[in-house]
């Protein structure tokens, strides 16, 4: 991935209790808990075992994004709180070792 994208496996602990929910909705957030916008893609049903959401290589960070948060979700609309990740925006160096002694 580039500067400013991710890609990969976003893996959820469940909720202690899953009754009144359906899904998990991940969201980039400007912190641990304040949401930006969903995560492309971001929706993963309850009945899915391990609850994993696969982030497409290449998705865009938005602006400001530091965290994902993953929330609870209904038809109602997502949790009030939200288990939080901070993203860290790795690559692979692009600068070659400039000599070699041996």
């Amino acid at each position: 991935d580039d500067i400013g994208e991710i890609g990969g496996k976003v893996t959820i602990s469940r909720a202690s209790s899953e009754t009144e929910l359906t899904h998990y909705a991940v969201y980039f957030g400007s912190s641990a808990t304040t949401l930006k916008q969903v995560v492309p893609g971001g929706y993963v049903a309850k009945t899915v075992n391990p609850v994993v959401l696969n982030v497409a290589l290449g998705t865009m960070i938005p602006s400001g994004s530091t965290h994902l948060l993953a929330f609870s979700y209904n038809s109602d609309g997502i949790g009030v709180t939200s288990a939080a990740a901070s993203l860290h925006d790795r690559i692979i160096p692009v600068n070659a070792a400039t000599a070699l002694v041996f």
